[in-house]
Order: structure tokens, then C-alpha cells, then sequence
């Protein structure tokens, strides 16, 4: 008998949502702090304190770039379920889930490579932990984003 995880699926409630709304806020918050602070040792400390000058290193964008990317989309879900007044059936759009999940599918590969071109096997044990979370979260984020494709062009399927 083939799974069929489409079942598992189902719309939540109101206090529902606010809970999820309320922590994707909390994370967004909190990476956004992180963010401020690292770009706070980076730019400004660091050269005048210790005379270093990692701005502009591309390990250093990335980082920025990630936390921007995780900033950046926990604060659109959080204002979307949040929001008194907004139509929670276009919550997640086909393409937002299909970059979330290319996003983690990516960043657990990304970090397995990482830690073997650097030969630090403990952390590719890690990596190797992460690497099946990552893919299962790609696979929800695509099979969500299929499912509502599928719904926005039947119509009548809807409840």
C-alpha cells in the first residue's frame, strides 16, 4: 500500500496558527539579532579593536546571507498568520515552498560538503545527521506546494 502523506495535511485552527505565527516570529526576531550582532563585530568592532577586516570575505557574505534568508522568511509567515485580516488560503505559495525546500534540501548537502573538503570528521557525522532532516523538510515543502497548485486549479476540491 503506497503512503500517501497528502492525508496527513489538515487546515488549523485559529490558536494553531497563532502559536506558529508567534514562533516563526520569535525566530525571525532572534535571527535578526544574530544578524545585527555579527554585522556589529564584523564592520565595526573587529577592525578598530583587533585590526581585522572580515567584511568582505565570501564565508562572511554567506553567513550574512543566510541569516537574512531565514530573517526574511520566518517574518513573512509570521506577519501572514498574524495578521487579522489576511486570507490564510494564500499562506504558502507553490513557489515560497518549492525555494524553502531547495533552501534546506541545499543547506544540509552544502554543510556535509563543507565539513569533508575540510577533512573534520566530526562534523560530518553531524552533517550526515542533518543531511536526512533536510531532505525531509524539501520533501514536505514540495509536496505542500503541489498540493496547493493542485487545489488552485481545481477549484472544487476545496472545503
Amino acid at each position: 500500500m503506497p503512503l500517501k502523506p497528502e492525508k496527513y495535511l489538515i487546515n488549523a485552527s485559529k490558536r494553531y496558527e497563532f502559536v506558529v505565527g508567534l514562533t516563526c516570529a520569535l525566530i525571525s526576531l532572534a535571527s535578526t539579532s544574530l544578524l545585527v550582532w555579527i554585522v556589529y563585530l564584523v564592520a565595526w568592532r573587529n577592525p578598530r579593536v583587533y585590526g581585522v577586516n572580515d567584511l568582505f570575505k565570501v564565508s562572511t557574505l554567506a553567513m550574512f546571507l543566510l541569516f537574512f534568508l531565514i530573517s526574511l522568511g520566518f517574518s513573512v509567515l509570521a506577519f501572514r498568520l498574524l495578521s487579522p485580516n489576511q486570507n490564510k488560503r494564500q499562506l504558502f505559495f507553490p513557489l515560497l515552498l518549492r525555494l524553502w525546500g531547495a533552501f534546506f534540501a541545499s543547506a544540509g548537502f552544502f554543510l556535509l560538503a563543507v565539513s569533508l573538503i575540510k577533512g573534520d570528521w566530526e562534523k560530518v557525522t553531524v552533517a550526515l545527521e542533518m543531511v536526512p532532516f533536510s531532505v525531509t523538510m524539501a520533501v514536505a515543502a514540495f509536496l505542500l506546494a503541489r498540493k496547493i497548485r493542485r487545489e488552485d486549479n481545481n477549484p472544487e476540491s476545496r472545503n
